[in-house]
């Protein structure tokens, strides 16, 4: 059987082997994405709830800024630290967001929890405010401690 292309030209068997690999390689495409095993267990952080009642309401209001973070901590892999110069991650469990996106929520959540502050919000809501919380995550990982024994 010999294949037509448009215009009565028969194509070339470069262009019929493209085709046929780029077919053949769908369904493997398609399969790295779907049941490649159970999706990974997912953690997360909690802001702080048990705050003192006694706090002053306060007038001005604050926006919290994502920290800035290195490459291998900006990630929603958690990273285990084995030894100061090695970084690993963990086979499937991961954060439930990326480090620096999760740390920005906790004050702003833990500050909400206050109800004293009229607003607290982050960067990307563009509002009017009094103060900007800027930060750094330098440190955001698991780190095994060899001098303890179970």
């Amino acid at each position: 059987m010999i294949l037509a292309a448009a215009g009565g030209r028969r194509p070339s068997r470069r262009r019929i082997l493209a085709g046929v690999v780029a077919v053949a390689s769908v369904p493997v495409i398609c399969s790295c994405g779907l049941g490649g095993g159970p999706p990974p267990r997912q953690f997360t952080l909690t802001p702080v709830t048990n705050l003192p009642r006694a706090l002053p309401p306060v007038k001005w209001s604050l926006v919290v800024d994502e920290p800035t973070a290195a490459r291998q901590i900006d990630t929603s892999r958690i990273a285990l630290m084995n030894g100061p110069f090695r970084v690993e991650y963990y086979a499937d469990v991961e954060w439930t967001d990326n480090a620096p996106a999760m740390v920005q929520l906790l004050p702003i959540q833990s500050f909400q929890n206050t109800g004293r502050l009229p607003v607290v919000a982050p960067t990307r809501q563009t509002l009017a405010t009094d103060f900007l919380l800027l930060s750094n995550l330098r440190d955001f990982q698991v780190e095994i401690d060899v001098s303890v024994t179970p």
